[in-house]
């Protein structure tokens, strides 16, 4: 009896083992399962982000050939900019010489009314002194 109790025991330990080895078996292809599915899901971002990648380079051409045809219209403006630069900057030199030269006019007019204005009261004291005389003649010899 002693070698069926032990027979009882192996095939009890035996079916014990089978029963972890399957539970481990389910373990594993779950989580084989899990790992396929999560394989697929990086599958699909990785060509999700391929995609805009893509997307993104076929933009940043499109950009640098619109960039390419605007550049002769950047350098004309340019062109025209610093043109019309310099013709301001003549037109605001030549105005700057028309006032200078006004004003040097209008202040050589002031210093040319003062001065006639001096000669006019320097004449003006001595016809009045040429008068007092002629008038000082003309009563002695009365």
């Amino acid at each position: 009896m002693a070698g069926l109790s032990e027979k009882l025991q192996q095939q009890i330990q035996s079916k014990k083992q089978v029963t972890e080895l399957e539970a481990q078996n389910q373990s594993l292809t779950d989580e084989l399962t899990l790992m396929k599915s999560q394989g697929a899901l990086c599958q699909k971002e990785r060509e999700r982000v391929c995609l805009q990648l893509q997307k993104a380079q076929g933009s940043l051409h499109s950009q640098e050939l619109e960039l390419e045809r605007l550049r002769p219209l950047e350098l004309w403006l340019g062109q025209r900019e610093q043109l019309s630069s310099g013709v301001l900057s003549e037109e605001r030199q030549e105005l700057h010489a028309t006032l200078d030269s006004q004003d040097s006019f209008v202040q050589t007019s002031g210093l040319e009314r003062q001065r006639l204005s001096n000669e006019t009261a320097r004449l003006t004291q001595a016809l009045q002194a040429k008068n007092q005389v002629i008038r000082w003649v003309d009563c002695s010899c009365v």
